[in-house]
């Protein structure tokens, strides 16, 4: 892996699950956890459209190639300049811990999770 080819600054972020006072009810809200450089392919895309409605949803799949992190795994997800990337798996390249591939699921925008 080049230096050269990392060259998305992407911002990690871990969930948190908010519990409400009775306990009955519990969300999830995602905490900034640091920033990886990386090299960001789309692999794969496709459009699905809903029975019976107008709008198609539109999912690219991504691979996102780093340098190794050992907190880096499928319960995060990825930033890029407002878009969401939901983590699918991720594998260390021969289990050297130099290098991960990550295969990513495009999830929308933080502008769509997050209307004002």
């Amino acid at each position: 892996m080049r230096a050269g080819d990392l060259r998305n600054h992407l911002l990690i972020q871990r969930p948190t699950v908010i519990e409400s006072p009775t306990g009955a009810v519990s969300t999830t809200e995602w905490e900034d956890d640091g920033f990886v450089w990386a090299a960001i392919r789309t692999s794969r895309g496709y459009e699905q459209r809903a029975a019976g409605t107008p709008q198609v949803a539109t999912t690219w799949t991504h691979e996102i190639r780093a340098r190794y992190s050992p907190y880096l795994n499928n319960t995060c997800r990825l930033i890029r300049e407002g878009r969401i990337f939901e983590i699918v798996s991720v594998v260390d390249v021969d289990d050297r811990h130099l290098e991960m591939v990550i295969q990513a699921v495009e999830r929308g925008t933080l502008a769509e999770e997050n209307p004002e």
